[in-house]
């Protein structure tokens, strides 16, 4: 199975994996293509709940990795299932107000990257151009003892 299909393996059978979760039967599935710092291209899974505006990403392309390896696609979903069973309710993002910048402006903080090599990601968002380096702009979305989740402000 190339990449591709794995994906759409992936997306197209992940919610058979929830039989026993009921809170999951309507759940939405999406494959998303996410850019990381300095250009660093991830593929992700979504299944986000009916009552959820946010969902957790989790990163699918090591799990591929896994699967060219001999690791079986049961045990890759059963894996997926439990990483999203135990996020779940982890972080409770207040989204309704993002786009309002007097509810956001005292969570917005900046973060310093490589410009080279962010340039294509650059063209969509505001920065500050400092000798070869960019500084970003970021929604500062949750913060706690084990690590915090931020947004890059984009045009």
């Amino acid at each position: 199975m190339n990449y591709p299909e794995f994906l759409d393996y992936i997306k197209e059978n992940i919610l058979d994996e929830f039989e026993n979760y009921e809170e999951y039967q309507d759940a939405i599935v999406d494959i998303v293509s996410v850019t990381k710092n300095n250009a660093i291209n991830l593929e992700g899974i979504t299944i986000t709940r009916k009552e959820e505006t946010v969902s957790p990403t989790i990163y699918i392309n090591e799990y591929y990795e896994n699967y060219l390896s001999g690791r079986t696609l049961s045990s890759i979903m059963s894996e997926i299932v439990d990483k999203r069973i135990s996020d779940k309710g982890k972080i409770e993002l207040e989204v309704e107000n993002i786009y309002n910048y007097e509810e956001v402006k005292d969570k917005l903080i900046i973060r310093i990257v490589n410009y080279e090599m962010n340039v294509e990601q650059l063209k969509n968002c505001p920065y500050i151009l400092f000798n070869d380096l960019a500084i970003t702009f970021r929604w500062l979305a949750h913060q706690d003892e084990i690590g915090v989740a931020t947004s890059l402000i984009t045009n």
